[in-house]
């Protein structure tokens, strides 16, 4: 479920090579950019994504959680 916009510019990725289908999921060629993580998110996924909560790290922490983190120095 995406809207007609993404659709376009997920298969535009696809038709230059950007976003490539490996059968099971979809891989960047090369490092992109979007304007926000959810776009990102929907590019992969195929569908209407908060990129907030669907990209995590390699330990489970969601792009949210981590940017949440204290970030103030310990005194």
């Amino acid at each position: 479920s995406m809207t007609s916009n993404y659709i376009n510019y997920r298969q535009k990725l696809i038709d230059e090579g950007i976003l490539v289908d490996k059968g099971e999921y979809f891989e960047f060629s090369d490092d992109y950019i979007f304007s926000s993580p959810s776009t990102a998110a929907v590019m992969v996924m195929g569908r209407n994504a908060n990129g907030l909560t669907e990209w995590k790290n390699k330990d489970g922490k969601t792009l949210k959680e981590f940017e949440t983190i204290d970030k103030t120095p310990k005194v």
